[in-house]
């Protein structure tokens, strides 16, 4: 296969909010640090050339998420990072190897 690994290093300003009747709750900036890799396999002599993906990181990557209305006490130090800690504990548990993202461009052929 062919395996890809990209220096991620995202910050974005976002606005996401929801209006939770008595209160606003939101996330407005997002940043991700980390590794992701791209394994292209299995590579086939026909089309479509790469018969799958997987789509994975070596190491938990590192997540910071700025929150605003009601949610603004999660940006304490304390509770951010227990925010941290679930968010890296969900991605681990979905992208982080062992744990890969597979799509199959080949269902007729097993992908390994």
């Amino acid at each position: 296969g062919l395996q890809l690994d990209i220096v991620l290093d995202y910050e974005s300003t976002v606005n996401i909010v929801m209006d939770a009747g008595i209160a606003k709750v939101g996330v407005k900036t997002v940043s991700v640090q980390g590794t992701l890799s791209l394994l292209f396999d299995p590579i086939v002599s026909s089309m479509p050339i790469l018969g799958g993906l997987k789509i994975f990181f070596l190491n938990p990557p590192t997540v910071f998420l700025e929150f605003v209305g009601l949610a603004e006490l999660v940006n304490y130090p304390f509770l951010q990072q227990k925010v941290q800690n679930a968010i890296k504990t969900a991605l681990s548990d979905a992208l982080v190897l062992p744990n890969v993202l597979a799509i199959n461009w080949m269902p007729e052929r097993f992908t390994r």
